[in-house]
């Protein structure tokens, strides 16, 4: 399903307010979503208000089907869906790609078949995600930065007032404490790790910045329209 049949139907969020510039849909709830982005299953995805989605990124809440909508690229018929949650304030970056986190399905009694069961993820408030990152966690906190290129494996957990450096991979099932600093030595190839900490001011500076950020991005494409 593609973003314009199935984006805007999102729970509290089912009404458009009209075309926002530069290709971004302005929703009731003053999220601005790329037309170029894609929403699948938009029923299991939520956004709570004022975030942006930039082009070409997808979310792929619901990848079962059923009543979420249609499957995911690559989504396997016997995988339940998903749902995602959307903090306010937050911004995802240009060809991201963001999915629930998944376990195998240990009831399943057909050895022919591995089914999977999608869990729920809940992204915080004021949390920013960078380009072309793919995330597969169970969580992630409010005022997290996420910077590009990022690998955030299968039910991996960020926690509040995080940076997860440029090029940073998460494995499977890592926890990253709060303020935590985590960079891959090698980015794009090596297992990040914790190299320092934020200040507890964080949590104070980064909601700040991230509703600037937002006006910011608005007016930008308010007077590119004007």
């Amino acid at each position: 399903m593609t973003a314009n049949a199935d984006r805007g139907t999102t729970p509290g969020d089912d009404k458009s307010s009209g075309i926002a510039e530069d290709g971004y849909i302005r929703t009731a709830a003053q999220n601005l979503v790329s037309r170029s982005a894609t929403i699948w299953g938009a029923r299991n995805v939520e956004l709570r208000g004022k975030s942006v989605v930039e082009a070409a990124a997808e979310i792929r809440g619901g990848e079962g089907g059923g009543d979420g909508g249609a499957a995911a690229p690559g989504a396997a018929g016997n995988s339940s869906g998903g749902k995602i949650r959307i903090g306010r304030y937050c911004h995802i970056g240009r060809g991201c790609v963001i999915e629930p986190a998944y376990v195998d399905d240990v009831s399943n009694t057909d050895a022919d078949v591995t089914a999977r069961r999608r869990l729920p993820l809940v992204i915080g408030s004021n949390t920013s995600v960078g380009p072309n990152c793919l995330v597969r966690a169970a969580a992630i906190g409010s005022s997290v930065i996420i910077g590009r290129d990022c690998t955030l494996g299968n039910r991996s957990i960020v926690k509040d007032c995080c940076l997860v450096e440029d090029g940073t991979i998460l494995p499977p099932d890592t926890v990253v404490p709060p303020f935590s600093v985590v960079r891959s030595a090698i980015p794009g190839k090596s297992v990040g790790r914790i190299v320092d900490e934020l200040p507890e001011s964080c949590a104070v500076e980064i909601p700040a910045r991230r509703l600037q950020e937002f006006g910011a991005f608005v007016a930008a494409h308010h007077s590119e329209d004007s």
